[in-house]
């Protein structure tokens, strides 16, 4: 997360592309300021749902037991959550999810704040990550939609009414964002793949050298931090920038473009190859 918020804030002050909305103030017409209305009620009652509401998740019993295992142990990954066995890391049960350091980092928040890291993740993460998987969404439709305010807005509308169906209906099961945004197989579903598709669309249209620059950095720290978040990230990074980048090479006959996206993901299939 410290390495995506760093990223995120070199690319905004050197990239205009980031800007939400226009530099000028907010020169929206009236359908698309109902349009943002509506979006903004849809994420405050959608966070305030999964901050304020009980759901019960079996994951917790091994990325949350991360956490509290580290907490109460002061340990970092040298016991079992499931069992208490003091073993080796790739002895445990599940050796990736412990090798992504998600739950000791918020272990670390706990240490910082006070609070438990239980609360954190379920109260804190969601206000977080909520927001800000459909401000990365709709970034990416304003890409696609060339710089419009309207139908982004409409479509990121869309997608929220659709999440909300999806995470309520019994047969979809679509609930990862507004039920289990604390997990990290979350945050790289909906902030880290995400965002590197966004970074993609950026790619397709830049010119300037310094900015190319500033954005392999960037899709760099993104992939690689998505390792630190879960270890979905060592299969779901690769496979996606694998996918973009044979786009790029059907369309552009680009074979540097697509080796530098092959040395990102170097730590991602090392990791996987360790933990497989």
């Amino acid at each position: 997360m410290i390495l995506l918020t760093v990223a995120g804030v070199l690319v905004r002050y050197t990239h205009g592309r980031m800007a939400l909305f226009p530099a000028k103030g907010l020169q929206l017409s009236r359908k698309a300021q109902i349009l943002l209305t509506l979006v903004i009620v849809m994420v405050v009652l959608q966070t305030a749902r999964t901050v304020t509401g009980y759901f019960l998740a079996f994951d917790d019993s091994d990325y949350l037991a991360q956490s509290t295992t580290a907490l109460y142990t002061n340990t970092i990954n040298q016991y079992e959550p499931q069992t208490g066995r003091q073993v080796d890391i790739l002895a445990q049960d599940e050796p990736h999810h412990k090798i992504a350091l998600w739950g000791i980092i918020w272990a670390s928040m706990t240490q910082l704040t006070g609070i438990h890291p239980s609360i954190l993740c379920r109260t804190l993460l969601p206000v977080i990550v909520i927001p800000a998987a459909y401000i990365i969404m709709y970034l990416i439709l304003k890409d696609m939609f060339g710089g419009e305010e309207e139908k982004p807005l409409a479509g990121l509308l869309f997608l929220q009414i659709a999440y909300e169906l999806g995470s309520c209906g019994g047969g979809v099961r679509q609930w990862w964002l507004l039920m289990y945004s604390w997990y990290g197989k979350t945050v790289t579903a909906v902030l880290i793949c995400p965002f590197i598709l966004y970074l993609f669309l950026i790619f397709e249209n830049e010119t300037n050298k310094k900015h190319q620059l500033q954005l392999w950095v960037l899709l760099a720290l993104t992939a690689w931090a998505g390792c630190m978040v879960a270890a979905s990230s060592f299969l779901m990074v690769p496979f996606l920038l694998g996918v973009l980048g044979l786009c790029h090479f059907v369309r552009k006959r680009n074979l540097l473009f697509c080796i530098k996206l092959g040395i990102c993901t170097i730590p991602c299939l090392a990791l996987y190859y360790i933990t497989r």
